[in-house]
């Protein structure tokens, strides 16, 4: 211990490098995914949280979504080379961060409550229903989305029996993650706490930050399923009208083939035009004629023919008519 002027000199501490992971993002299954020097601990709800809602969301049964949910686990690992992690209960440290969701979460449902009403209030008065008024009911059960334990405990068994290793953490995956990361190691998540982890060295990111599993609402509250359900009731009926409408369509269409008489409309008799090929056009007056005078055949003249400036009364015309030796050279003049 250093004194001076009797006040004691603080300690110098060395300035610690801060931890910067490398983090690259998972945009198709890289080399390293499929032949790995270690394990590839996979983050399920935070790597595939998306997919997770989309499924539980829109799929008609919570098989159909397991299935998608299953098929989408297979695409980040192998089960030889791949250990699969599952959120648990939420963690205290992180009470608020819940709370705060939870918040968020109930006031989509409230505003999905209000857009599948004014949708039933559309098809009620027979108004036309466009894409928006799907869009907003979509967008808002989404936000409102968590992950059932339920659905969660059955889902595992799909992966289970293709033998991955599961493992279902007490609380968060990342850190269950954390304790069991190597050297060497790849972690596939979303996760912000993984990359900053002293341990963890090589994230892999995909996806979105995942809303934890919470403990069950009261029953009265309003949840996605509930929502939903409402949603494919006021679909149903939009079906059945349709079918309504057409059956009405039809059976009327029917009557009146019914009670008005068929008449057949006989078509008139075209007439009959040759193609444009076989149309044979009158050629203009230069073409008729020959290029070379010599080439015109001379035809014979009769007897009978006459200039058609001679006078039958005119002496001169009539000599030369009726004369054998001039009638060839005087054809063709006029006098």
């Amino acid at each position: 211990m250093n004194h001076h002027n009797g006040l004691q000199k603080p300690l110098e501490v060395p300035p610690t490098k801060k931890h910067k992971p490398a983090i690259r993002y998972l945009r198709h299954q890289p080399a390293a995914l499929t032949t790995p020097t270690g394990r590839v601990r996979i983050d399920v709800q935070g790597s595939i949280f998306p997919t997770i809602r989309h499924a539980y969301t829109h799929c008609s049964s919570q098989e159909a979504a397991h299935k998608l949910v299953h098929w989408r686990i297979m695409q980040q690992g192998t089960q030889y080379s791949s250990m699969l992690y599952f959120d648990g209960n939420p963690a205290k440290e992180k009470e608020g961060a819940h709370q705060q969701r939870e918040k968020v979460r109930q006031d989509a449902l409230k505003k999905a409550d209000k857009e599948v009403d004014e949708f039933a209030g559309r098809v009620d008065a027979g108004l036309g229903i466009r894409k928006q008024h799907y869009i907003g009911v979509y967008k808002n059960l989404s936000k409102g989305f968590k992950w059932k334990d339920s659905d969660r405990d059955s889902m595992i068994k799909h992966p289970t029996q293709e033998n991955y290793n599961v493992v279902l953490s007490t609380t968060e995956a990342g850190v269950k993650i954390a304790e069991d990361f190597q050297k060497g190691d790849i972690v596939v998540s979303a996760d912000s706490d993984l990359a900053v982890h002293p341990r963890i060295s090589l994230v892999f990111g995909s996806g979105k930050q995942t809303a934890l599993p919470r403990s069950e609402s009261a029953a009265d509250a309003l949840s996605v399923d509930k929502l939903k359900a409402k949603f494919n009731a006021v679909k149903d009926r939009i079906a059945q009208k349709k079918k309504a409408d057409t059956e009405a369509r039809l059976s009327a269409m029917s009557l009146d083939l019914v009670s008005t008489p068929i008449l057949l409309e006989v078509p008139h008799k075209l007439h009959y035009e040759p193609p444009r090929a076989m149309k044979q056009y009158k050629l203009k007056p230069w073409k008729s004629k020959t290029e070379n005078p010599d080439n015109t055949p001379t035809m014979p003249i009769s007897d009978n023919t006459r200039s058609p400036r001679c006078h039958d009364k005119d002496p001169v015309c009539q000599l030369l008519i009726g004369s054998p030796s001039i009638r060839g050279a005087t054809h063709g003049q006029h006098f």
